[in-house]
């Protein structure tokens, strides 16, 4: 089983209405839609992929396959 966890050089913030998730080394920030909204938090370390993928399907109601998309490019 393979888990995902938040980096440490990536923090979420809040501007207005849009949470962007910045990487405080290089300052390249990426803009969460609410696909990432949903997957962000559930990436603790605790959360196998497979649970998070069986959520965004059931959350989105979504093929596996783009479920498992959306988590690994979010995941990069």
């Amino acid at each position: 089983m393979e888990f995902y966890k938040h980096s440490g050089n990536v923090e979420l913030k809040q501007f207005d209405d849009e949470n962007l998730l910045i990487n405080i080394e290089t300052g390249f920030y990426f803009r969460l839609n609410e696909v990432g909204n949903f997957i962000w938090p559930l990436l603790d370390g605790k959360q196998s992929n497979e649970e998070i993928i069986e959520k965004i399907v059931e959350e989105f109601d979504v093929q596996i396959e783009k479920a498992n998309s959306d988590l690994f490019y979010l995941a990069q």
